[in-house]
């Protein structure tokens, strides 16, 4: 089965076997495992699991995936925020000093202090490949230290590239209007002011309705703006027809989005952060997930929580293709195939799994230079399908070879 997503003029094709959409959930692990042994190690670091279970179990997937040739290493964040993270951050680094058989760091720490602690480290260990993923730091200051980074374009960062894909993918699916759902808090941030009038531009050059419509979101007070979502929904679609797409920047209503689009039969272009457990699992009460309960929708004070019952699996690549199947069974059941998608791969992972499989390439002297675009493409192309979009970090007139923007292909579920 094929999906696509026009990536600027020429819809480029996603090509997932059937049998990843088709066959009943089995969560068994998938993780290819290479059995060679080396003296040429690879230390990832990343955040603990609290912090972010996607990026730590991806990193514990790869110790089983290459024996013997990966350290783990894990910064625990001080108990009070903006307490001792630069120190212990430089302590964690260091810990690697003396270690010469790690000749790779992958770094995939989602906060700052990360560059000074690499710079600090670099000057008595200069000798070492570093490969950053989504730094939480300046690009220019990332590659003072950097030979390549890895990049989700999910952000306003690079062109809002991501803003735009998410209407191409709408137009793709046939919407004829496309709301965006805002609380009106956004309207104080420069950034989320040019996210939506990114939308609203792209929106405009397809021939596509635009429409923004605030919602009432009091911070740390349940949860009410996606009772208003699933209240509000039908009315729009009763207004526009079902060739509507929805859409939110704000995590928290995504739950909501989906469970309106599926009653209203609307549009579903892209969850906020694009994965397949972003809104799916608690909207369509997926296998292997604890989810309250979801007839709590018809109070004010709805909050969908959605935790695995098995953490370790996020990044498990057999439990990933079972969710895949189990949402496109749940939406061609519904009658809804070809009305909601999502990227294939939940992104905290892929950065890992795809940096870790570069360096191991770069050790054995496959790749061109530090930054072979077509060995990224081919690795990210093994978990998600052709059509990975990839573009290169610039900034005033300066293009940058080695900082690598990333998009993947939307997995339409039909």
């Amino acid at each position: 089965m094929a999906c696509g997503i026009d990536t600027g003029g020429i819809i480029e094709q996603t090509d997932i076997p059937d049998e990843q959409l088709t066959e009943a959930p089995t969560y068994k692990e998938e993780t290819e495992i290479v059995d060679e042994i080396s003296s040429r190690k690879i230390a990832i670091f990343t955040v603990e699991e609290a912090m972010h279970d996607e990026i730590f179990w991806a990193a514990q997937e790869m110790v089983k995936k290459y024996p013997g040739r990966i350290i783990h290493k894990v910064w625990h964040a001080p108990e009070v925020y903006g307490q001792g993270e630069p120190k212990s951050m430089l302590a964690l680094f260091e810990e690697i000093t003396d270690d010469p058989e790690v000749e790779i760091l992958v770094i995939n720490i989602i906060v700052p202090w990360v560059v000074d602690a690499v710079k600090s480290l670099l000057e008595t260990r200069d000798d070492l490949f570093v490969i950053f993923c989504t730094p939480h730091e300046d690009p220019e200051d990332v590659l003072a230290v950097a030979a390549l980074v890895i990049d989700i374009d999910t952000t306003y960062r690079q062109n809002h590239r991501i803003d735009k894909a998410i209407v191409r993918q709408a137009h793709e699916m046939g919407a004829r209007t496309f709301i965006n759902y805002y609380p009106p808090r956004y309207m104080a941030s420069p950034v989320m002011v040019a996210r939506m009038d990114s939308l609203a531009s792209e929106c405009e050059s397809l021939g596509i309705e635009f429409a923004s419509i605030a919602f009432y979101d009091p911070m740390g007070v349940g949860n009410p703006s996606a009772a208003f979502i699933l209240r509000d929904v039908p009315e729009r679609v009763s207004q526009y027809g079902k060739d509507t797409a929805i859409f939110s920047f704000a995590e928290h209503v995504q739950t909501a989005l989906i469970i309106a689009c599926l009653e209203e039969r609307a549009i579903f272009p892209s969850p906020f952060r694009p994965s397949p457990y972003e809104g799916f699992p608690a909207a369509l009460a997926l296998e292997g997930f604890d989810y309250n309960d979801l007839l709590a929708h018809i109070n004010d004070d709805v909050n969908f929580v959605t935790l695995l019952e098995k953490p370790e699996l996020v990044a498990d690549i057999g439990f990933i293709k079972g969710v895949q199947a189990e949402i496109s069974e749940k939406i061609i059941d519904a009658g809804m195939g070809g009305r909601f998608s999502t990227w294939p791969f939940p992104s905290g992972a892929l950065d890992t799994f795809v940096a870790v499989d570069y360096a191991i390439k770069w050790m054995e002297g496959e790749t061109d230079g530090n930054a072979d675009i077509d060995v990224l493409l081919e690795l990210m192309g093994a978990y998600v399908g052709s059509g990975v979009d990839i573009e290169l970090f610039a900034r005033d007139g300066v293009t940058y070879d080695n900082y690598v923007f990333y998009m993947q292909p939307y997995l339409t579920f039909r």
